[in-house]
């Protein structure tokens, strides 16, 4: 009996030994797991968090900008191996400038009406500290603009019968209100049409824009989007009436965020001919793919030209538009990461 009343209470505390080890087994191999993971943990928080930051706002009312931590650990600029591009982290346009064989920046402002621009860091930056700023102030119908060109590289891949990607970052701090009118236009990207004459003589026979993209508003939300404007009617057909506006209801623009468009333009070849191609997308989103057009002029239109070139531009230029919260016909603009090359460069982050 004696025997018999001291094994109950080992059997209970073998038991409970059982239970404690298997118990302490558990915690152990979670503590592993956890340690084993940290950085997947940290890392996921973190790009969330660098997410939400760039998406932060302007301080509109003082005009203060929030400086912006890098999207993620895996955006990099410059892309590798691209044919130019520009990230103004030298504080100045050289970039732009560099081996570029004519303008770069044009400038324009009708009677009253301004512009401003530089390269500068008391601002929004997409990387770094440095974007490129543009401003324009109007009067009344008059338009404004700055534009920023590069040229030297699609009219290289034109002359070897290859497309060009264009890529930049682009930052808008107001919500702009496309005033209705006659003459009421905002041009933020652009693809001219350039005929010169050989040896030229400093001014082109035509230099139009046949190809550009529009900000337009909403007319339920009044936000901002782009639409694709198509001048061939009237730059090379000859026939104003025939101009399209293309637009699309997939993407908006951000007001206080950054935001990214790409495009591709394979220029037609020989011009006159509609077998161009050009795509847009807008934050890694396609929004045009258009086919067999024309992005040059006829040569019969220009019988003294000897070159029929594209050259593209980011640009804040427009008339007729208001900052709609002051009402004030001041608009800013920043660029920033711009990048060309004869492949895709892509779009990562926000």
């Amino acid at each position: 009996m004696t025997k018999l009343k001291f094994r109950r209470p080992l059997q209970k505390f073998s038991k409970y030994v059982f239970i404690f080890i298997f118990a302490g087994l558990g915690v152990f191999f979670l503590v592993l797991t956890l340690a084993a993971a940290p950085t997947a943990f940290f890392e996921a928080e973190s790009a969330t968090q660098n997410n939400t930051t760039v998406a932060s706002d302007t301080n509109a009312s003082s005009g203060q900008y929030l400086k912006f931590a890098s999207p993620s650990a895996s955006y990099i600029f410059p892309p590798t191996g691209v044919q130019w591009y520009a990230g103004h982290e030298d504080g100045t346009d050289s970039e732009w400038v560099s081996n570029q064989g004519a303008w770069w920046i044009q400038n324009s402002g009708k009677n009253g009406a301004s512009y401003d621009y530089g390269i500068r860091n008391d601002g929004p930056s997409k990387t770094g500290n440095w974007a490129l700023w543009m401003q324009i102030s109007q009067w009344e119908n008059a338009s404004a603009g700055v534009r920023a060109f590069r040229q030297r590289e699609i009219m290289s891949n034109q002359a070897n019968g290859v497309g060009t990607y264009h890529s930049a970052w682009i930052y808008i701090p107001q919500h702009v209100t496309n005033n209705p009118g006659a003459n009421n236009f905002w041009n933020i990207w652009q693809w001219k049409a350039r005929v010169r004459e050989v040896p030229h003589t400093g001014t082109d026979l035509a230099n139009d824009p046949i190809w550009a993209l529009h900000v337009y508003n909403r007319s339920d939300t009044g936000n901002m989007y782009l639409g694709l404007s198509d001048k061939v009617g009237q730059y090379v057909l000859g026939d104003k009436s025939q101009n399209v506006r293309h637009l699309q209801t997939l993407k908006d623009m951000p007001v206080g965020k950054w935001f990214h468009i790409e495009s591709y333009i394979l220029p037609s070849s020989p011009e006159g001919t509609a077998n161009g191609r050009i795509i847009v997308w807008q934050d890694g989103i396609q929004l045009w793919d258009m086919q067999n057009i024309h992005t040059l002029h006829k040569p019969s239109m220009f019988p003294a030209g000897d070159s029929f070139q594209n050259s593209w531009s980011v640009n804040l230029y427009g008339a007729m538009l208001t900052n709609t919260a002051t009402g004030s016909d001041t608009i800013e603009m920043w660029v920033d990461d711009v990048a060309v090359d004869t492949k895709r460069i892509g779009h990562v982050g926000n």
